[in-house]
């Protein structure tokens, strides 16, 4: 399948392809934070959680059941490519909810 395929590929392309140069990028990107989420104790995420449980129920006292959840990930990637340019990138996404 896969030789036959490649056959079908080979000839449906009749025009020589030509590919633009580019410029060769070397850069580090990371997300501007004042302060680390990683760093944060869960003791701290746990009183930020019950605050706004009790907050709510002020607002919204016919709720009887809440759940809260902060989740925070740090995404790194590394792109290198054939032509020279090496780009890195972290990110730091976090995420709140509560219900």
């Amino acid at each position: 399948m896969a030789v036959k395929l490649g056959k079908a590929s080979a000839t449906a392309s009749r025009h020589k392809i030509e590919l633009v140069p580019v410029n060769i990028v070397e850069d580090r990107y990371e997300t501007a934070v004042k302060i680390d989420p990683m760093g944060i104790p869960i003791e701290e995420d746990i009183e930020i959680l019950v605050a706004a449980d009790i907050a709510y129920g002020e607002m919204a006292p016919h709720v009887k059941s809440t759940s809260g959840r902060i989740f925070s990930r740090v995404e790194k990637k590394y792109l290198a490519t054939s032509e020279g340019s090496r780009i890195e990138q972290r990110m730091q996404l976090v995420l709140s909810t509560l219900r």
